[in-house]
């Protein structure tokens, strides 16, 4: 594989978190400025799409995104992501871990089967 995919990029660390932030500092200001029930689908998709983004910075932080340092990864994925989304990197990462071994098959705990949804 190329090297550049296992660089880190201070920058690009830096401004990981920032589109959740930005995505909760849109819903407030939205709540601020108008009223009423007409708002009320922009602030779900808006709280909607932060929890997502804050659920890929634990995916990522699962992977060793922000350091090689265990410890220091998951602390910063678990402050900056993890109380959004209910989950610690480190119990995260033990389930992820497990739908990389099983990847698609009904073993694979990410595995969402839709012929089972009827």
């Amino acid at each position: 594989m190329p090297r550049q995919l296992f660089a880190r990029s201070i920058v690009r660390i830096a401004l990981t978190p920032l589109p959740p932030f930005v995505l909760l500092a849109s819903s407030i200001w939205l709540a601020r400025s108008f009223s009423g029930w007409v708002t009320v689908p922009l602030h779900f998709l808006l709280l909607l799409a932060a929890h997502r983004a804050f659920q890929t910075i634990v995916h990522d932080a699962s992977h060793r995104l922000f350091s090689s340092r265990r410890v220091f990864n998951d602390i910063l994925g678990d402050y900056l992501a993890g109380g959004f989304v209910g989950s610690s990197v480190a119990a995260y990462r033990g389930i992820h871990w497990q739908h990389h071994r099983f990847n698609g098959s009904v073993r694979d705990p990410e595995h969402g089967d839709l012929a089972k949804i009827k």
